[in-house]
This record gives C-alpha cells, structure tokens and sequence, in this order.
C-alpha cells in the first residue's frame, strides 16, 4: 500500500502497472494498481513531516505484484518504493 496525496493522485489509474522495488534487496518488480481509495479525515496527517499541503486529501493505492512467484519473496511491513509515474 502506497499513500499520496491529492495533489498527485491524477497520475495514478487502476488497473495501469508500475515499477516498484524492495528497499531491503533492491530487487525491482512489475505491479498492478488494483484500488485507489482516499483515506479518512483523520489519517490525513500520518506523519510529522507530510509531503502534502494541509486540508489536501490523501489516498491509499493498493497494488498487486504482477508476476505472483514475487508473492513468496515478500514480508508484511517491508519498506517498498514506487517509481514515479512519469
């Protein structure tokens, strides 16, 4: 799960794939946005350093790895990165 902010969610659309990486090994895999979905009032502020304006919605993307043999080489709560949509 990924979250962006309101400002940046326009470059997202589901269904489209995008490249992202595990932090720990550096390995890069294709994965699939398969929910776009914006976050309660609440969650708006989950960080102390927000990358986002205040009172700008947020959004959770969901996405799936593509090929599923990369299911079994994933843990819960490992750092991922996505590269941006260009």
């Amino acid at each position: 799960r990924f979250t962006v902010s309101e400002n940046n969610i326009t470059r997202f659309k589901k269904g489209n794939t995008y490249t992202v990486t595990v932090a720990a090994t550096n390995q890069p895999f294709e994965a699939r946005l398969t929910a776009i979905k914006q976050l309660p009032g609440y969650a708006d502020i989950s960080s102390a350093f927000a990358d986002y304006e205040l009172g700008e919605g947020v959004y959770e993307l969901r996405l799936i790895p593509v090929d599923q043999k990369v299911m079994g080489t994933l843990y819960s709560n490992m750092t991922i990165v996505m590269e941006e949509p260009k």
